[in-house]
């Protein structure tokens, strides 16, 4: 009797073709969250300050 050989072709096509950036990879997610905290902190005096006020309704940037 004879075994039935399976195997698994996989092509070149199903290699992931993104190329990552190699500094942002190793980066967590909080250190972005970090720097857009520190950016606006610099940028704006006081976040809660209205920037519209539109029929009553006021945006803020909080």
């Amino acid at each position: 009797m004879s075994e039935a050989v399976e195997a698994a072709v996989v092509g070149r096509n199903d290699r992931s073709t993104r190329k990552d950036n190699r500094f942002f990879r190793f980066l967590p997610g909080f250190v972005f969250i970090l720097i857009l905290f520190i950016a606006g902190q610099l940028i704006f005096a006081d976040p809660r300050a209205t920037l519209f006020d539109i029929n009553g309704y006021r945006l803020a940037w909080v």
